[in-house]
């Protein structure tokens, strides 16, 4: 028998404080984006310099990323290769990045995202 872990984004009145729950009060779960992008350096656990890389924001606005790092979602899950853009206002996770990179499935039901791991 797998363990399935499954990790659950909450609008932030409804957040409880479970390890598996996490407030996207900071983040938005963006199925447009190509990669996870952070404004705050103290969202890192790690980050280092890149080659800047070419970003259009959904505002159309054009920026470059210099810096990329992990960001640990909860104990269980941490982003790799998140851009850090401090000009920008918000925080993006990218579906097709947590799909890819942590090997899961993302369900949508109303104001509510499950983040869940794939069975092997």
């Amino acid at each position: 028998m797998s363990l399935i872990k499954s990790l659950v984004f909450l609008p932030p009145q409804q957040h409880t404080g479970n390890k598996f729950l996490f407030s996207f009060s900071s983040w938005i779960i963006d199925s447009g984006a190509t990669d996870h992008i952070c404004s705050s350096l103290s969202h890192f656990t790690s980050y280092h310099q890149i080659n800047h890389i070419f970003v259009k924001l959904p505002n159309g606005n054009q920026v470059f990323a210099n810096y990329s790092g992990s960001v640990f979602i909860n104990q269980d899950y941490v982003l790799d290769n998140v851009l850090y853009i401090p000009n920008f206002t918000f925080n993006l996770l990218s579906v097709a990045k947590l799909i890819e990179n942590l090997s899961c499935v993302i369900v949508f039901i109303l104001m509510v995202v499950i983040l869940r791991t794939k069975p092997p």
